[in-house]
């Protein structure tokens, strides 16, 4: 199998995305209705992206990745848009 080369924009889109996942944290800390709705929006597409794009990856270079992937992010990350979701619900 060939080595994945990224070219330059392929270079800033990852780090772009990898550096939202600072983004709903942040919101998190402003205490608002408005950010606590938009961090659990925003929390919810990165968790969905990072789970499709772990789920391709583990298929692509072994099932027990995918397993891995499941465990490591969309455990956590699915805990996180509950415990968001229902701060949201309680005030």
């Amino acid at each position: 199998m060939q080595a994945v080369t990224f070219g330059p924009a392929a270079l800033w889109g990852v780090s772009i995305f990898y550096g939202t996942w600072v983004v709903p944290s942040l919101l998190a800390l402003a205490g608002r209705r408005a950010t606590d709705w938009a961090m659990l929006v925003l929390g919810g597409l990165l968790l969905a992206m990072s789970t499709l794009a772990g789920v391709a990856d583990g298929l692509r270079d072994g099932g027990h990745l995918v397993a891995l992937e499941l465990l490591a992010v969309t455990f956590p990350g699915a805990v996180a848009l509950i415990m968001s979701w229902r701060h949201i619900r309680s005030n």
